[in-house]
Formats: structure tokens, C-alpha cells, sequence
């Protein structure tokens, strides 16, 4: 896992490490379908947009509860405040977000290049969000920094 390899450089930041964890689940589904032959063409498997569906879902039933912390980046936060339903799911739909303003090429690059980068260091929010290629800097800024944003296929 990423998360073993690259720490997180303060409790905030923790969406980095749960987000790619919830994220590569469903990417490695996909990678399953297509070395069966059961994807043939298009931008996700059934099994990958199944996955983009249920965070959504379980985002919305997390938001809808009182007292639920919306925002995926929350600097300054203790280890005890750290986790919650934003950081799995707005996590995942942030960098599903980031791989439809990517392309699926693009992203597996910017992830290669980003672990080798801070393989045995640390990673902040503003580290990531200063790495990604100019094309996906505004939809990471809308998904991952804005407070309500729910981030959607469109990364909107």
C-alpha cells in the first residue's frame, strides 16, 4: 500500500493515505475485469463504477448524520479527529475525481512519480495538490480543499 511506503505529514492530511486505499480497491477490481476480457472499452469497469457508487452512497448517509465532519482536508486535527466518513469516501471520490480530469494513463504516471518522490518521507496535502499536472489542478482544488464539495464523475 501507498500508505506504507509514504507517511502523511500531519493527522489532516490523513485523507491521502485512506482516500488511495478505498481508491486502489476499486482500481484493482477493475484491473481484475479487464485481464478477464470483461471490460472491453470506456473510462471504468462495472465493478470500478460499482465501487464510485457506494462511496457516494455511504458519503451521503454519513453527511446526514449530525455532527459529521464534511471536510476532506482539515489542518490542524488530532489523531483522535482524524478519521470519519470523509476521509474514505471523499477521499476516493476526490482522486476518482482527479482520474476523469487525468485520464487513467495520467494518473497511474502522476502516481508512480508522486511515491517515488516521497517514498520514505512524508506527504502533505499541499504537496499533492502542487504536483498534479496543470489539467487536474482545479479539480483538486473544488474536491479536496472546498469545505461542501461532493465531487462527482465530473469532479464537480
Amino acid at each position: 500500500w501507498f500508505g506504507e511506503q509514504v507517511g502523511i505529514a500531519s493527522w489532516g492530511d490523513l485523507w491521502i493515505q485512506e482516500g488511495l486505499a478505498v481508491w486502489l480497491v476499486a482500481r484493482d477490481k477493475e484491473l481484475r475485469e479487464l485481464g478477464r476480457g470483461d471490460h472491453p472499452t470506456g473510462l471504468e469497469s462495472p465493478g470500478y463504477a460499482r465501487e464510485v457508487s457506494l462511496w457516494r452512497e455511504r458519503l451521503d448517509a454519513a453527511l446526514a448524520e449530525e455532527g459529521v465532519d464534511p471536510r476532506l482536508h482539515r489542518p490542524g486535527v488530532r489523531e483522535a479527529q482524524a478519521g470519519g466518513p470523509a476521509v474514505y469516501w471523499r477521499g476516493g471520490l476526490a482522486l476518482h475525481a482527479l482520474r476523469v480530469a487525468l485520464g487513467p494513463e495520467a494518473m497511474r504516471a502522476w502516481l508512480r512519480t508522486l511515491l517515488a518522490r516521497h517514498r520514505g518521507g512524508h506527504l502533505s496535502t499541499g504537496a499533492l495538490l502542487a504536483s498534479l499536472p496543470p489539467e487536474a489542478r482545479d479539480v483538486a482544488a473544488e474536491c479536496i480543499m472546498a469545505r461542501w464539495s461532493r465531487c462527482d464523475a465530473r469532479g464537480r
